[in-house]
């Protein structure tokens, strides 16, 4: 279900191990696993394609993604709901999440760039409030409080 990688974009040579979780029928992609190089909490990241693929592009810039603590998995809605997302969760993440965030959507192609920005923001604060990584250097609307699910 799952074949490891490493990512290897052109401005980053340190990234996380990445997982590409494909779907075992098909083999299309349905998000990634991104692991840290230490251990730590499980952030399950959910959005549709469009704008979750934009959150990951940002995140692999991040220069110190590779030092995160934890795991943080990035899944497809829409390319899971074809074969029911909760058989795809359970075989992704071990052990379950310790929390939730769902990416903004809006069906208007022209709005996906500032709805992947809006989930990057909350990708970030809810890492940080998980202790994955260092609030710091993350601006100060960042830094507010996110909304989660448990």
């Amino acid at each position: 279900m799952m074949a490891a990688k490493l990512y290897n974009g052109p401005a980053r040579s340190d990234a996380a191990l990445v997982e590409v979780i494909t779907d075992s029928k098909h083999g299309e992609p349905l998000g990634f696993e991104i692991c840290g190089a230490f251990a730590g909490p499980t952030l399950l990241v959910a959005g549709h394609a469009a704008v979750a693929e934009m959150v990951y592009d940002r995140l692999m810039k991040l220069p110190t993604l590779s030092w995160m603590h934890g795991t943080l998995v990035l899944v497809f809605l829409d390319r899971m709901e074809r074969e029911g997302l909760a058989f795809h969760v359970q075989d992704m993440t071990n052990p379950e999440p310790d929390d939730l965030v769902f990416l903004p959507y809006d069906l208007d192609p022209s709005r996906h760039a500032a709805a992947a920005e809006a989930g990057y923001d909350t990708t970030l604060r809810a890492s940080a409030k998980l202790g994955m990584i260092s609030s710091r250097g993350l601006d100060a609307d960042v830094k507010a409080p996110v909304q989660t699910t448990h």
